[in-house]
């Protein structure tokens, strides 16, 4: 059972503009996380985050297809208070 995705017009943008990206890119999400994750079952748990490193910008949209990544989401919802996504080329 995956989270519903919400996604800020900024990030929604910039996830477009990573799609034409034919090389590597890099994503950096700029979490404030919550103390510990909360759960809407209201348990609670630790917080940790990660930055991501992928071979194109559709490899980035594609995890929004994945079910595996979809149901992960759950925590990210879970853990994250606020959020800012920045997609560039790597360098």
């Amino acid at each position: 059972m995956g989270a519903e995705m919400r996604l800020s017009a900024e990030d929604t943008a910039a996830l477009e503009q990573a799609a034409g990206v034919a090389g590597p890119v890099v994503l950096v999400n700029l979490f404030a996380l919550r103390e510990r994750a909360e759960y809407e079952d209201g348990r609670d748990e630790p917080c940790s985050g990660v930055v991501g490193h992928y071979p194109s910008g559709a490899a980035v949209l594609d995890l929004f297809e994945d079910p595996e990544y979809l149901d992960a989401y759950r925590h990210r919802r879970a853990a994250v208070r606020d959020q800012r996504v920045i997609i560039s080329p790597a360098f």
